[in-house]
């Protein structure tokens, strides 16, 4: 395995992080497992039926298990048994006796493609049943229970995926052999979870093991899920992509269902059906749904995307009933990157998932990780491990030891923070950035870590503009309480403040947001302040003083003495994911709130006011798409007039020679055209889920979007900036991922175009001047 690189395994391990869980119980009964013939792979979900038995059905669960009673079949060995499943030759075979009661059925897969004739009867059963599990989402959806908690255990299990259009069948079959010993990587995780409405809101971690691994951080260890708990949302989100769900009034525009059979299973029946897409497109997905008959409640559910990528995955999902609800019981998921880190060799995730010890009561989980028991794994795992298994932790255990794994995670988690760790010192990159004011600006921070103190990070930076040809510094002094989950930061920097920004520690700002930056001032500031985590708010309060000088106007310095505090409140999780891109949809919005008060203390020359508050959310509509929402609400309170950076900005990302598309920003306005001291501005974008069309190079989409503000400058502020006292509108077309290219077979660089104009009393009466055209960049999975 000399072409498979430990560095772009540790990337993925560090992104990708998720357990799952597979689960058996010892039954004495008729246990059937229904394999591929070809891979010897497990069949989720397959159907066996009796067939002198008034066809009375079974399902697979998730591994492909089906447990028949023998006191309630006594005379199965006389019947036969059909076997059937999706993209398999349907096989018929009567048992036989055996000692063990253990059977294994071997379905041969179909190895030919029938071109896809779609003819619907005039009275579609299967369309009738869908809808009626669309009406009755509301009493079987998990979102439908106020709140609940309940124990998942995980298993996530990783392997070489050996790619034979690549590679010689020698080297194929040296793989293969090794991996007949043992995984590349196994990890178990066992947690209580508290969910609301649907949404997860808590965790508390009682038990891990990671192969290769002695202390991983526990953070890394609870990230995202690459599936959804359920599939009733609308937009199911697969790894970082959206999915039409076919079970939902979007879906019946966008898929054909197909009545595969009908088994009765005990005292219901159950419905199996076939969903593909109406038309070629990646927004869409294929798969089998079993619906109750009884309660029209999804039962079992398979998924995967129509059109195959540079990732491949499938999920399996398996509901059981649980006080009248049917809840999940088992969420399975295959990840493959076929061609990552290279085209020989790819990267498999198999990961299972148990869903048990469901609670309905209103008591709260301890979300504080640190004050958990942990509980060995081995002595609270449902089933045995695998020889194999045991096999990866041994071989795993003593690789990670003899080349620290640990310390390998741990870069990886601080590169993604834009540090690089250098024995005892973190360097810190995030200096370094481009702007208009300074052009290319080169900075570096060197920081101690916890090599050197465990809770105390003491450091500095240096950075240099080549434009403005100044040297910029600072220095921090950071302790870390984690048990109270707080941190006491001391900290000095003589650099530069942007005109017009209200932020603080959670502002939320673009990294292209970065580029439009032109006035700015020297600053030199101290600041002395506490930032504490609760379970949905973050909050950060402190004292700092600045001192400025205006490089534009008068060139005055001022002092300033300011109070501050910050937050951020957000409801829908105790965690954000790793990637965080435009297209998050939320339950509740998530609110930044900043807020200075200056004072005429310690040599300050000033008292006022400044507060904004923003308000982030994002939905998804039946049949229209996602919509994003951005609002900013901005105030300046003050008796005497103070110096205009201290106001509010436009909020512009309009420049000549960089026309890149800038979120939450008017496009067709310079970043400081606008000054005032109130402010309220809405920013709004609609996503089209479905792209035109598909191809390896192009996968265009469009977007709206539609930007209104409004403002003025009040006395005591004697300045003549221009306001949006008349009202700014601003409307756009986007048209994304025209072009995409591959970025090392992991994800696309997406690259389109748009076109935004400006209406309203501050539009040019010349058309073509009140037009601005803008590139916009994305990433695609």
């Amino acid at each position: 395995m000399k072409n498979f690189s430990y560095k772009h395994f540790f990337i993925l391990i560090y992104l990708l992080l998720v357990s799952s869980f597979s689960f058996s119980q010892v039954n004495k009964d008729y246990s059937l497992f229904v394999i591929d013939k070809i891979t010897k792979a497990t069949v989720p979900f397959a159907t066996a039926q009796l067939k002198n038995n008034n066809l009375r059905g079974f399902v697979a669960d998730i591994h492909g298990k089906i447990l028949i009673n023998r006191e309630q079949y006594p005379n199965i060995f006389k019947d036969t048994i059909i076997f059937k499943s999706l993209g398999y030759f349907e096989k018929k075979t009567v048992l036989k006796k055996s000692k063990n009661n253990k059977y294994v059925i071997k379905l041969n897969p179909t190895n030919y493609k029938l071109k896809e004739i779609i003819v619907l009867p005039p009275d579609n059963i299967a369309l009738k049943v869908i809808k009626k599990v669309i009406s009755n989402k509301k009493i079987n959806s998990p979102a439908a229970i106020d709140e609940f908690s309940c124990t998942v255990y995980n298993k996530t299990i990783v392997n070489i995926e050996p790619n034979r259009e690549y590679i010689s069948d020698s080297l194929l079959q040296k793989i293969e052999k090794k991996q007949e010993k043992h995984n590349l990587f196994i990890a178990e995780k066992i947690s209580e979870k508290k969910y609301k409405y649907g949404v997860q809101e808590n965790e508390a971690l009682i038990s891990y093991r990671i192969s290769g691994f002695k202390n991983p951080n526990l953070d890394d260890i609870s990230t995202q899920i690459i599936q959804p708990f359920h599939f009733y949302h609308p937009l199911i989100r697969l790894y970082e992509n959206n999915y039409i769900n076919p079970i939902s009034r979007a879906g019946i525009a966008n898929y054909y269902y197909h009545m595969k059979d009908t088994l009765l299973i005990d005292e219901d029946s159950l419905y199996v059906i076939e969903y593909v897409p109406r038309s070629v497109n990646k927004s869409l997905l294929k798969g089998v749904l079993y619906i109750s008959a009884e309660s029209y409640a999804i039962v079992d559910v398979t998924a995967k995307p129509a059109i195959e990528d540079l990732v491949v995955f499938n999920i399996e999902q398996k509901y059981h009933k649980v006080s009248n609800h049917y809840l999940p019981q088992q969420l399975n998921y295959g990840l493959v990157f076929k061609k990552y880190p290279n085209k020989k060799l790819g990267i498999r995730f198999n990961s299972y998932s148990q869903v048990y010890n469901y609670d309905f009561s209103k008591e709260r989980l301890n979300n504080k990780v640190e004050e958990i028991n942990k509980i060995p794994i081995d002595s609270i795992r449902f089933s045995k491990l695998t020889k194999k298994e045991m096999a990866t932790y041994q071989w795993m255990d003593s690789i990670g030891e003899a080349k620290n794994f640990d310390g390998k995670l741990n870069f990886f988690k601080k590169i993604s923070e834009y540090k690089i760790p250098f024995k005892i010192a973190d360097f810190d990159i995030s200096e370094t950035s481009f702007n208009q004011q300074e052009h290319t600006r080169i900075g570096i921070g060197v920081y101690t870590n916890e090599k050197v103190f465990r809770h105390v990070i003491i450091g500095g930076y240096g950075a240099y503009g080549f434009r403005d040809k100044k040297i910029k510094y600072g220095s921090r002094i950071q302790v870390n309480l984690p048990n109270k989950k707080t941190k006491l930061i001391i900290s000095y920097k003589k650099d530069l403040l942007e005109t017009g920004v209200i932020s603080g520690q959670y502002h939320k700002i673009n990294i292209l947001q970065d580029l439009v930056k032109d006035s700015l001032n020297e600053m030199e500031r101290y600041n002395l302040s506490v930032q504490k985590d609760f379970k949905h708010i973050s909050v950060t309060s402190g004292l700092r003083k600045e001192k400025v000088k205006d490089n534009f106007f008068d060139f005055n310095t001022s002092n300033f003495t300011e109070v501050f505090l910050s937050a951020r409140i957000n409801f829908n999780s105790t965690k954000q994911k790793f990637f965080d891109y435009d297209n998050a949809t939320y339950k509740y919005p998530v609110f930044f709130i900043n807020y200075f008060k200056g004072i005429k203390w310690i040599n300050g020359d000033y008292n006022y006011d400044r507060l904004n508050i923003t308000i982030d959310y994002g939905l998804f509509i039946e049949r229209l798409g996602r919509e994003n929402f951005h609002l900013s609400i901005s105030k300046i309170f003050a008796k005497t007039n103070i110096p205009y950076y201290k106001l509010i900005s436009g909020y512009g990302a309009l420049i000549n020679d960089m026309p890149i598309y800038v979120k939450n920003n008017f496009q067709t306005i310079f970043p400081y055209e606008f000054i005032q001291s109130e402010s309220v501005v809405l920013h709004f974008r609609h996503h089209f889920i479905k792209p035109v069309f598909y191809s390896k190079i192009s996968e265009p989409i469009f977007s709206l979007t539609q930007s209104v503000g409004y403002g003025k400058l009040s006395a005591p502020f004697n300045y003549s900036f221009k306001t949006f006292k008349k009202g700014y509108f601003e409307t756009g077309v986007i048209i994304n991922n025209i072009v995409k290219v591959n970025y090392v077979n992991f994800a696309y660089i997406g690259m389109g175009a748009g076109v935004f104009y400006h209406y309203g009393a501050y539009a040019d009466n010349d058309f073509n001047k009140n037009l601005v055209y803008k590139l916009s960049l994305s990433v695609l999975f």
